[in-house]
């Protein structure tokens, strides 16, 4: 089926669009949009059809940032790892409905090269009190952060790439804090703890090296957070690295302060940052270095108005309020799994990270909602000391 009385779309005008080729004949035979840098979301009659003729995953290419079909360059094609569609599905009854499918990738978009735009953090399928808009939660109205000003601040990226798509803190040698939501969106696109690496010491995300650059090993979750109950809390993963960051070398890398449980900020004056968008939806505005805003701390009942079924024992929310309808000063997609630290009364100058980034409703538009850190102190500690246990378990000793 083709488009009847259309006319030429100009380049770049829809950056998320693709076109499913057939690599023996060359032929586009679906189209398709970009959900994340693994996931192209297609119909499932493509898939099926294309099963029917013998063609699989493997047979397959996606192009992606081109207007015109025969133009074609390998930063543009991308091979096809999978696909599946939806299990209610059947052919001879299309009109049936369920005809939808997602194809995943074999390497990840880079759309810092790209500077294509995508419609992940963009998917509005539940109510704004289940799912933020933008589950990959850049800093609206930021600054650039000086090199060493944030030392703690890690960013988690697919290797390969220098695309920053959450967050983190650096807790000890071994050990990063972030959001759960970053761990399950990753692997829900086959992304691994082993296909992910952490820079950590760079204000700039494209200057990683190999000594500030850590594969992960492992990563965890409170296993009772859920994806569709944002409002909840529970959104804090720790990720484990492969080697430990040596402090005495990277002298632009510190671990950061968390609180003990009964440690509340002083006022309302907190810091956020991070390398994600600066325009919600809009990858191109994700920039190569990190930047910072200040936000307020809400009031239970301002924040009841964004979502009444918010759990304020284990959610901060923050924000500016719109001015002019200007946006506020906000997290947005790409922030996730980031700090948003506060000073504390006995030492103003210290910076004490309470909360996570973990999702909001548009970015700059309403406040958006942290993870306290507090609340979840003893899993933390337990999940360290787990951690910890394996690792001397797997330490031999020297024989005597």
């Amino acid at each position: 089926m083709g488009i009847i009385n259309g006319h030429k779309v100009p380049e770049g005008k829809y950056p998320f669009m693709v076109a499913l080729i057939d690599k023996q004949t060359q032929q586009v035979f679906c189209g398709g949009s970009i959900l994340n840098a693994f996931t192209i979301l297609t119909a499932a009659h493509c898939v099926v059809i294309g099963e029917t003729n013998g063609i699989y995953p493997k047979d397959v290419q996606i192009m992606i940032g081109q207007t015109d079909r025969r133009i074609k360059s390998p930063e543009n094609l991308f091979d096809m790892k999978s696909w599946t569609y939806h299990k209610d599905f059947v052919l001879e009854n299309v009109p049936g409905g369920m005809d939808i499918a997602i194809a995943v990738l074999t390497r990840p978009i880079d759309f810092g090269k790209l500077n294509s735009d995508y419609v992940y953090g963009n998917l509005n399928i539940m109510d704004k009190a289940n799912v933020p808009n933008g589950l990959i939660l850049g800093i609206i109205n930021g600054a650039k952060v000086p090199e060493g000003k944030y030392p703690f601040m890690a960013a988690f990226v697919v290797k390969g790439t220098h695309n920053a798509f959450c967050g983190g803190s650096v807790l000890n040698a071994i050990t990063i804090l972030t959001a759960a939501h970053c761990v399950i969106t990753a692997e829900s696109s086959s992304i691994y703890a082993s296909d992910v690496q952490v820079q950590v010491g760079k204000v700039d995300r494209y200057l990683g090296t190999s000594e500030t650059t850590f594969d992960v090993k492992s990563w965890t979750y409170r296993k009772n957070f859920s994806m569709n109950a944002f409002s909840d809390g529970s959104d804090v993963a720790l990720a484990f690295l492969k080697r430990p960051i040596d402090f005495s070398k990277l002298k632009n890398v510190s671990k950061v302060c968390i609180p003990e449980p009964n440690i509340v900020p002083d006022g309302t004056d907190c810091i956020v940052m991070g390398w994600g968008l600066q325009k919600s939806g809009v990858s191109s505005s994700q920039p190569g270095a990190l930047m910072e805003t200040n936000v307020v701390l809400r009031t239970v009942h301002d924040c009841n108005q964004v979502d009444n079924f918010y759990n304020d024992k284990s959610l901060y929310c923050a924000g500016k309020s719109m001015v002019n309808g200007k946006l506020s000063n906000d997290a947005c997609q790409g922030d996730s799994g980031g700090p948003l630290v506060c000073p504390i009364q006995d030492n103003k100058q210290s910076l004490v990270q309470f909360g996570i980034v973990s999702f909001g409703s548009g970015c700059g538009k309403v406040p958006g909602f942290y993870t306290k850190v507090s609340t979840f102190i003893s899993w933390i500690k337990d999940t360290i000391n787990n951690e910890t246990t394996k690792i001397k378990k797997l330490v031999k000793k020297p024989k005597h």
